[in-house]
């Protein structure tokens, strides 16, 4: 039978480690003493036993072998619950003891005594017991032996605490940096040790023991609050006082001292002597204030974070919670503070996981997700789930291993990405589309024309490639309107659907061009085809109100066949815009903005693409074409001026061309307003960059134009966007093209505004250097209009 704890346990085992006795090494005196306990009772077996908390541990044992036994099974486990000596005449009649390993085992243990060992203050710490292997009892005599060799038992154990305390407090005061000091006040005698002296700076025979000494050296602040705290001594025996104040050290400086101080009485209430102690706590009292500064501004930053900050021990128990957190996962910090992080915010079926994490690097140190940013999914208190970006860090404070993560909620940003994909999704669908006459446009053509040429058969020519451009088209803008361009434009467009077959691919390209995809006989010349579309097409015209006389809309054509072992269908491309270009001009046209694009788009995969998408945002917005090659002109100015190889020349002009091609993404109405814009239809605009250089970056071989792409819209000084880079951390691609793009912009004729002077912009140019824009950027466009205008001259 298991014997019951004693109601002051908790206590009793406070006794018995203060006696430091568990797990020594054996000693003769107890030795001796179990010795005469075995001889007095005539017992074979005889032991001086500690009872802890789970086991029974022999200080000494005669008779048998053993160190320890668990305490479920020991006898001594009994005797500690008895005020006197505890006898077992026979075990195998004592209900608690019948079953008993050491009853019923190879000791074959039959009869018991144990008289408890009893400290001053009533705890039992354990028992002298004496054990046989036959039954029998105890005679009173025996019994009274018994009980005085265990209290010789107890007073050897106070023996032996008061020897480890005294040599305990030789080796604190030989080790201790404190100063002491006594005071006698019948005589007036006063004593200050060596280190008390030390502490102000001088050496014991430098610095003679009168009470004086101390008082003068205190600071005039401070001088009232140390005697009181002196004095009190005198007033509270048995207690001790505590005061703070600076003290005036050799070299001027002036030392914190905490001073202790008590006062001994003798019967009368007459104060015998004072004693007391001093600790520079200088140093201290500089690294509180520091840790105050410190805590301060920590607590701070965990009130201000944005993202959660939370610390967990080796138990994963939460010890840090901050305010982010509460708003996070619905927990307040008095809710948090001590929970398993597991119940908090992990979702049930990543528990298992995360504690095996944290088990893992407790047995190796590692971590597969320690500092690293992955993301997680986590839980909130009523149960919802959202996304985290994680960053655990493992910390060693005071021995002990912590983890401090940092987790921000996903939602938000997922719901940005989700809303811009979308975006991008519905970019790329108007893409497809031109807007006036719903035909396909540029982007959509190249791609559908690169589908049909993977599925040319073996076998000759099956695919035309027309190019159409109308011919003085201007003129209907100019004399008639642009409503009147755009009605002329449907027409073309409608008459092109009605005479086409289903399958074939209309597309307009931008301005007054469009573009045909026709599958056919392959036995169809390409005259034969133009002669045929130009017959269906013969009679558009155009009658203006008021007007007897009808004006006939005419196309010129430019025609292309593709064939399975024939050139590809860039190629092609390129061939009926060549015929189409001889059909308007009769000759090769030499801007350089054609040749650009010309060599580019022979060159680079999917730069006809992109370019296509140039002329889809000039359909929204008329300005932005010539823009482009007004801003190739200026950068290729600037670039020359700047003394730019020829490759680099060569990446600022298609980077040029190209870098509004994400304009097509913002909304018409946004990009059409002649007013000032709100707040919101800016940062629309703002958005136009990082669109382009999603763009272009799909198209291999445009690496080299991102930045430009990416940053025309910086500024020298960082008020830029969209990155708000500042002076070179941008690039010279992007800094010298940000002057042509300004340039540009406030010369040019827009719908709603006239450009203004070059004078003017030059004028603003130069104000802008050094805060717009690249002050060199600037120098090397002036001096290059400058020669321009020499030339001009000349």
């Amino acid at each position: 039978m298991t014997a019951t704890t004693p109601t002051d346990e908790s206590a009793r085992l406070a006794a018995l480690r203060e006696r430091h006795l568990m797990d020594t090494p054996p000693e003769e005196t107890y030795d001796e003493l179990t010795r005469l306990a075995a001889y007095v009772c005539g017992a074979p077996i005889a032991a001086v036993t500690l009872i802890d908390s789970d086991r029974q541990w022999f200080k000494s044992i005669l008779g048998a072998s053993l160190r320890e036994t668990s305490r479920r099974n020991a006898f001594c486990a009994h005797t500690i619950l008895q005020d006197d000596i505890m006898v077992v005449p026979d075990t195998r009649n004592d209900p608690r003891f019948m079953d008993n390993p050491q009853v019923t085992g190879d000791m074959g243990i039959r009869f018991y005594a144990g008289a408890p060992l009893l400290t001053d203050d009533g705890h039992a710490l354990g028992a002298l017991c004496v054990l046989d292997t036959t039954p029998r009892d105890l005679t009173e005599d025996q019994q009274t032996a018994l009980r005085t060799i265990a209290r010789t038992v107890v007073a050897q154990m106070e023996l032996n605490r008061r020897l480890i305390d005294r040599e305990r407090l030789a080796l604190i005061l030989e080790a201790t940096e404190d100063g002491v000091w006594e005071w006698r006040p019948e005589t007036g005698e006063t004593f200050f040790s060596v280190q008390w002296k030390r502490m102000l700076g001088y050496e014991d025979h430098e610095l003679p023991s009168i009470s004086t000494e101390w008082e003068r050296r205190i600071h005039p602040d401070d001088v009232a609050i140390a005697k009181a705290a002196f004095h009190a001594n005198f007033s509270s025996p048995n207690a001790t006082t505590h005061v703070e104040y600076r003290i005036r050290h050799r070299d001027g400086s002036w030392r914190w001292w905490h001073s202790r101080g008590r006062a001994s009485h003798d019967a009368n209430g007459n104060v015998m002597r004072a004693v007391g102690t001093n600790t520079d706590i200088t140093a201290y009292r500089q690294a509180r204030a520091d840790l105050m500064e410190s805590e301060a501004r920590k607590g701070a930053m965990l009130e201000a974070a944005l993202d959660c900050i939370i610390t967990i021990d080796a138990e994963e128990r939460v010890l840090e919670w901050n305010p982010a957190a509460e708003r996070t996962f619905g927990y307040s910090h008095d809710e948090a503070m001590g929970r398993p992080l597991s119940n908090l915010i992990i979702p049930e079926g990543m528990r298992m996981a995360h504690e095996a994490g944290i088990a893992h690097f407790h047995a190796t140190g590692e971590g597969p997700v320690l500092s690293k940013r992955v993301e997680v999914p986590g839980v909130r208190k009523d149960g919802t789930e959202l996304p985290l970006e994680l960053t655990a860090v493992p910390i060693q404070v005071g021995g002990r291993t912590m983890f401090t993560a940092y987790l921000r909620d996903l939602t938000e940003r997922r719901r940005l990405e989700a809303e811009r994909e979308a975006a991008l999704r519905e970019a790329q669908d108007r893409a497809d589309r031109d807007p006036l006459t719903g035909l396909l446009n540029h982007r959509a053509f190249h791609k559908r024309l690169e589908e049909e040429a993977e599925r040319i058969p073996q076998g000759g020519p099956s695919l035309t490639v027309v190019m159409m451009d109308l011919d003085n088209f201007k003129f209907f803008n100019d004399v008639y309107g642009h409503t009147v361009g755009d009605d002329v434009l449907r027409r073309v467009a409608g008459r092109l659907q009605s005479i086409c077959d289903i399958g074939d691919c209309i597309a307009r390209f931008g301005g007054d061009e469009f573009a045909l995809l026709i599958s056919g006989d392959a036995s169809e010349t390409a005259e034969d085809f133009e002669a045929r579309l130009r017959t269906g097409l013969g009679d558009i015209v155009f009658s203006p109100s008021g007007q007897s006389m009808d004006i006939p809309i005419t196309v010129s054509f430019g025609v292309a066949q593709l064939g399975r072992f024939d050139a590809d269908w860039r190629e092609a491309v390129h061939q009926a815009d060549e015929r189409l270009r001889r059909a308007k001009t009769g000759g090769a046209d030499g801007a350089q903005a054609d040749r650009v694009r010309t060599l580019m788009s022979g060159r680079v995969e999917g730069f006809s693409m992109l370019d296509a998408l140039v002329t889809s945002v000039d359909n929204k917005d008329r300005y932005t074409r010539r823009h482009s090659e007004d801003v190739m002109l200026y950068s290729m100015m600037i670039a020359e001026e700047l003394g730019l190889s020829e490759a680099d020349r060569q990446t600022v002009a298609v980077s040029a061309l190209l870098h509004d091609v994400g304009k097509i993404g913002i909304p018409d109405a946004i990009l059409r307003k002649p007013g000032k814009l709100t707040a919101e239809e800016f940062e629309a605009i703002q958005q136009h960059p990082m669109m382009g250089s999603i763009m272009v970056s799909a198209a291999h071989g445009l690496e080299e134009t991102l930045d430009a792409v990416r940053h025309h819209h910086e500024r020298w000084d960082g008020g830029g966007y969209p990155f708000g880079l500042k002076g070179e951390e941008c690039p010279l691609i992007a800094r010298l093209m940000a002057v042509a793009d300004a340039f540009s912009a406030m010369t040019t004729d827009r719908p709603y505004r006239k450009g203004m002077p070059r004078s003017k912009a030059t004028e603003i140019l130069t104000e802008g250097g050094g805060t717009q824009w690249d002050p060199q950027c600037v120098q090397a466009f002036l001096s290059a209009l400058k020669r321009e205008a020499k030339r001009a001259a000349a």
